[in-house]
């Protein structure tokens, strides 16, 4: 299966010998400097989060022209969708519902102890899998503020789509 986005090319693959899937992500390194570099700080951020609920990119191969990249492959669906699906009527969450939270809660937890920001989290970027555990993606904008300890943090734009038209070109 192949997804083709804006600045990389996404195939998900399997594993010859386990045969688990995986994606593997191909950025042309000279097509879009920015968005290169924010490659590079996610690869980054997630040599220093280690833990079940963070993806974990397993490989990164350099040639002269493009980036090579070997994720988790995240099966099941984001956050947003079980939000969606919700009965807002029951007051009760059921034991998936409280284990997905405290999941996240952990999740924070290992953010803080790692003095790192993600910057871009929404409920789309944790995906939900078939048996109910979380992987939180999409570090691309993330800070480590252990290597960015005198970084104004006041403002620091994340996906367009959800900063203010006046901040856009800041």
């Amino acid at each position: 299966e192949v997804h083709n986005l804006p600045y990389s090319l996404n195939i998900i693959a399997h594993h010859n010998v386990s045969k688990l899937p995986y994606l593997l992500k191909k950025v042309n390194s000279n097509s879009d400097k920015h968005k290169y570099k924010s490659l590079l700080n996610e690869i980054g951020l997630l040599k220093v989060l280690t833990s079940p609920s963070v993806v974990e990119c397993h490989k990164m191969l350099k040639t002269p022209n493009n980036v090579y990249l070997v994720y988790d492959y995240c099966d099941g669906s984001p956050l947003s969708e079980m939000i969606k699906t919700l009965n807002k009527e029951r007051v009760t969450l059921t034991y998936s519902e409280i284990s997905i939270a405290l999941q996240i809660i952990d999740f924070f937890r290992l953010m803080a102890n790692s003095q790192v920001i993600h910057c871009n989290l929404k409920s789309s970027s944790i995906i939900i899998s078939s048996d109910k555990k979380i992987k939180v993606i999409n570090f691309t904008h993330g800070i480590n503020r252990n290597k960015n300890k005198n970084m104004n943090l006041e403002f620091k734009p994340s996906s367009s789509q959800y900063v203010a038209p006046e901040n856009k070109n800041m």
